[in-house]
């Protein structure tokens, strides 16, 4: 018989795989603005904070003690490096985009939390 699957081990592996597809979309924009135009800091943060994003999933695979703590806490940071990154180009939308992957990615940790 198949054993029953609850629904904070479905939240778990779901928060780390969006959190993993969010970090690696950062990841390779941060990556082709520093080839394109020559690494500077703001593309070294950006690696920095997705590579941390990446981290807060990994840990949420392994089931980590503060798994939820670190993915909240990296999603944040990458949201703020995000708004921060585009202050200047007015692009609304993608404000509201990065707003809301951090609301799914806190949502759907706090499911997994309960």
């Amino acid at each position: 018989m198949a054993t029953p699957v609850s629904l904070a081990n479905v939240a778990r592996v779901s928060v780390g795989i969006v959190a993993i597809v969010w970090a690696l979309l950062g990841l390779g924009d941060a990556l082709a603005a520093g080839l394109g135009r020559g690494l500077d800091a703001p593309e070294i943060v950006a690696v920095a904070v997705n590579a941390a994003l990446i981290a807060g999933a990994v840990l949420a695979f392994m089931r980590a003690r503060f798994w939820h703590a670190a993915m909240i806490g990296a999603a944040v940071v990458v949201t703020a490096d995000r708004i921060v990154g585009i202050l200047g180009t007015g692009d609304s939308w993608l404000v509201l985009s990065s707003v809301a992957m951090l609301c799914a990615i806190a949502g759907i940790t706090l499911v997994a939390k309960s």
